[in-house]
């Protein structure tokens, strides 16, 4: 799944699969943003095709350091923690259950 439409749809399957299909059919407001935000997730590795710092080169091998685990995941936790930093303002978890949310960013960032 090397390509941004390949990363996209993963991003959109984690999402189907974790909503109910009245919400996925419905996708406008609140539940459009964070589909959206769920492709950029999925997506973000790939950064490194654009900036060549973060591709490193060892014995003749490219390696991809936005590619590893860590740096597929690094968009996911920030996330969570700028959701739970802003949770006070709104008295409650942006966008829903934690868990369910905390998943679909895990799964839409580990699609690499």
């Amino acid at each position: 799944m090397s390509s941004f439409v390949g990363h996209s749809v993963a991003a959109v399957t984690v999402y189907a699969i974790s909503n109910p299909w009245k919400d996925i059919r419905r996708c406008r407001g609140a539940n459009f943003v964070w589909l959206s935000w769920l492709v950029i997730v999925a997506c973000f590795p790939d950064i490194d095709y654009g900036i060549k710092a973060l591709r490193q080169y060892v014995d003749g091998e490219t390696v991809r350091i936005t590619h590893s685990f860590s740096g597929a995941l690094l968009l996911p936790v920030l996330t969570v923690m700028v959701l739970w930093v802003f949770r006070p303002l709104t008295g409650r978890p942006a966008q829903g259950p934690w868990s369910n949310k905390i998943a679909q960013l895990a799964g839409a960032g580990l699609s690499h």
